[in-house]
């Protein structure tokens, strides 16, 4: 529970201290594509890359001090007590303006959040299945209305299988996607819009379609629902719904080149089925969040066409000047800190890298900083010096306890020895079964090769007695070309005491390939081969 309000207090933390910054910079971001005159579509991608940066701020600052720790001077104190030897950074940090007594309230709070997104999602989840039902039920519309569909389709180059569908549960038009798209008109809408009312409509969810706005609005109502509750980040939210919905409005005038007739088909449309309800994962260009008297008002004033896609270079210079911004606030010095308890605090601090010339350090890189004094005598009585430790630990055996360290040293265990008898696929190893294979004089590589042929794996105690019976490495390659690779150890031992060589065992094959191993052996005695 400790590291749970430990965790929650540091993100807490960190998004409280970045909170201006994501507003200020978002209102920078706003004045910028006020007066860079992009088109929607450009001003759609960069809220995006936007809402990506604030995301990644409160992080920020954390990730800048840890670089700067890993590459700045640190002082060591080491204090020693009867029980341990604990090694700590002495670390000068500017203290924060604020300090926030943590308790218990980050873990509450960071509750609060999970069973509001548990929530959101059961919603999301509601939302798809209700359209799927939508889609399913919906009927076809006649052959006329079909062919105006495909011929526009056909004409804007529109690259997803989309299909029209009529339903009489809608109240709005929508663009539902994922993998079938669709695009699904209330039935009594049909009787009363114009011909060119209606190529409007059509035209306004191709343009959903053809965005792939089915997808990123996905992304965004996902967004929503983990971080919806960040101020700076709920308002991008509702900037991208808006941005997306007018860079539809720009691909339809872009596609007839009347902005003003659309304008009107708008406002009829709006009259005809404005409704309070909305599918958060379908959109259309009549829903609540659709901002239609803004969009209106944008369109009557318009003299020229607009562009269906937003300039890249555009996009990429804003989303530059976004980097530029997100770097010079994780510079900003913390305002809000959480106080904690002393042994919350140490715990959490991490500890600095080891001086490799120093034993201590090497103990403490190597995992052992938790060790007695006692413990750390006994080490270095032993022997065990700082490279020993450091190549122990680079093996990949984990975390040894003392005496099997010591046993290691004693015994002349090489840490070379130690990695590479690891890699070589013993089954069941142990630290006790490295010590037995190296005084046997088992060489590392002998069970790798063992393994690599196809043999085993084998035990420890295994490889053992292959060694002690002076089982050659050739034999388990006659063996292997023999086709005799599922053996046991007595038929592998059997073989070696009858000096079973690779020409017995391809004499023998002369005579027929279904010969067992035992036949051949009972050949090989008797002379035969």
């Amino acid at each position: 529970m400790n590291s749970l309000n430990s965790a929650s207090a540091a993100v807490l933390g960190a998004v409280l201290n970045t909170l201006w910054q994501a507003a200020a910079a978002t209102a920078l971001v706003w004045l910028a594509l006020r007066y860079t005159h992009l088109q929607a579509g450009a001003r759609h991608r960069v809220w995006w890359a936007w809402l990506g940066i604030l995301l990644l701020l409160p992080a920020l600052p954390t990730a800048m001090r840890a670089r700067k720790e890993r590459h700045a001077a640190l002082v060591y104190q080491v204090q020693v007590t009867p029980a341990a030897v604990a090694v700590r950074p002495v670390a000068v940090e500017a203290p924060a303006r604020v300090q926030v007594k943590a308790k218990r309230g980050p873990a509450l709070l960071f509750g609060i959040w999970l069973v509001l997104v548990m929530l959101q999602t059961i919603r999301l989840s509601w939302s798809f299945l209700h359209l799927r039902r939508l889609k399913r039920d919906a009927l076809r519309p006649g052959l006329a209305l079909r062919e105006n569909f495909d011929a526009w389709v056909l004409a804007c180059g529109v690259n997803r299988p989309v299909r029209l569908l009529l339903s009489d549960r809608l109240a709005s038009p929508m663009a539902v996607g994922f993998r079938h798209p669709a695009v699904i008109l209330p039935a009594p809408l049909i009787g009363k819009l114009s011909a060119d009312d209606l190529d409007h409509v059509i035209l306004h969810e191709l343009a959903h379609v053809a965005r792939r706005d089915d997808w990123t609005n996905l992304a965004a109502r996902i967004a929503a629902a983990l971080v919806g509750w960040h101020p700076a980040a709920a308002w991008v939210l509702r900037r991208i719904d808006r941005e997306r919905e007018i860079a539809c409005d720009d691909w339809v005038v872009a596609a007839t080149g009347a902005p003003r007739p659309y304008a009107a088909s708008l406002a009829r449309l709006f009259e005809l089925c404005w409704t309070k309800d909305r599918e958060i994962l379908a959109t259309g260009m009549a829903g609540r969040g659709s901002q239609l008297g803004d969009r209106i008002e944008m369109l009557v004033r318009r003299t020229g066409q607009a562009a269906q896609r937003g300039s890249l270079t555009r996009v990429g210079i804003c989303s530059a000047v976004l980097v530029v911004l997100l770097v010079a606030g994780s510079r900003a010095p913390r305002l809000v800190a959480f106080a904690q308890d002393n042994a919350t605090r140490a715990a959490a601090r991490p500890l600095p890298p080891p001086n490799p010339q120093s034993f201590l350090g090497a103990v403490v890189a190597a995992g052992y900083g938790d060790l007695s004094v006692d413990d750390i005598i006994a080490l270095k009585n032993h022997g065990l010096s700082a490279d020993y430790l450091r190549g122990i630990s680079q093996a990949g055996w984990g975390k040894l306890s003392t005496q099997q360290l010591i046993d290691l040293r004693s015994r002349g265990v090489s840490t070379d020895f130690l990695r590479d008898i690891r890699e070589g696929g013993i089954r069941d190893l142990s630290i006790s079964g490295v010590i037995d294979l190296h005084a046997h004089g088992v060489r590392a590589e002998y069970p790798r090769e063992i393994h690599s042929l196809g043999f085993g794996p084998y035990s420890a105690e295994q490889i053992m007695d292959f060694s002690a019976h002076g089982v050659r490495l050739d034999l388990f390659r006659a063996l292997k070309e023999g086709g005799f690779l599922r053996l046991t150890p007595n038929e592998i031992f059997e073989a070696q005491n009858s000096g079973l060589q690779a020409g017995n065992l391809r004499e023998a094959k002369q005579y027929g390939a279904g010969l067992s191993l035992s036949q051949v052996i009972k050949l090989k005695r008797a002379g035969v081969i």
